[in-house]
């Protein structure tokens, strides 16, 4: 399954129907596992997760690498974006999930203080979207750093937006993190992601890879 340098070079095909016969062992054996895609080497990705966990004050095995960044395409189930491959020209983030519970908490509270100094947004008001879609993270118990709030967060978001790469043998790209308070909600996550892309690709809402 793995190659020299523990990538997984494993086909959109082969994550379809891997993820229609056994889901959790997708997650577990191949999402959530490997050398990421992006990264040249072991070596780097080990060192990447060191240098990111000393900015975000997190254990580096607390941290896997997701979407288009670890398997070199994307296996989102939003409509187009399943299945594209990640650009060469750097314009692609690398999504991070990280499972720490003390930094979910205090980002959740964070943002729930927020919500409740401005009142949550009616539906057609600015902001309304990005609210909403802060509630359906919640189901998971995850925080997504691209959806926090102006001016909360500054040192979290900060450290993201200052982070370089291209120490780590990776062009320069941004950084998005998923923050989920524990491995379980990430795990739940990803299985909710693939039943998504299943039903997508049955009912003819995302492409097929095998028709490709």
């Amino acid at each position: 399954m793995f190659d020299a340098e523990g990538h997984i070079p494993l086909a959109p095909v082969d994550v379809l129907n891997q993820a229609r016969a056994n889901p959790r062992r997708l997650v577990n054996d191949v999402l959530l596992a490997g050398t990421p895609f992006v990264f040249p080497s072991y070596r780097e990705f080990c060192e990447f997760r060191e240098v990111l966990g000393v900015a975000l004050h997190v254990h580096p095995h607390a941290m896997v690498v997701r979407g288009s960044a670890h398997l070199g395409y994307s296996y989102s189930p939003a409509p187009g974006k399943t299945w594209q491959k990640m650009d060469a020209s750097g314009l692609s983030d690398i999504d991070v999930a990280i499972a720490d519970v003390e930094l979910f908490l205090r980002l959740d509270d964070a943002n729930r203080e927020w919500e409740q100094r401005q009142r949550p947004p009616l539906p057609g008001q600015p902001g309304f979207d990005w609210y909403q879609r802060r509630q359906l993270d919640r189901r998971f118990n995850c925080v997504l750093s691209s959806r926090i709030p102006f001016n909360t967060c500054v040192a979290f978001v900060d450290a993201l937006k200052s982070f370089d790469t291209r120490p780590f043998g990776v062009k320069k790209r941004s950084i998005s993190a998923f923050v989920f308070r524990d491995w379980w909600s990430l795990r739940n996550r990803c299985e909710a992601d693939l039943r998504d892309l299943c039903n997508g690709v049955t009912q003819g809402r995302l492409p097929d890879p095998a028709l490709k």
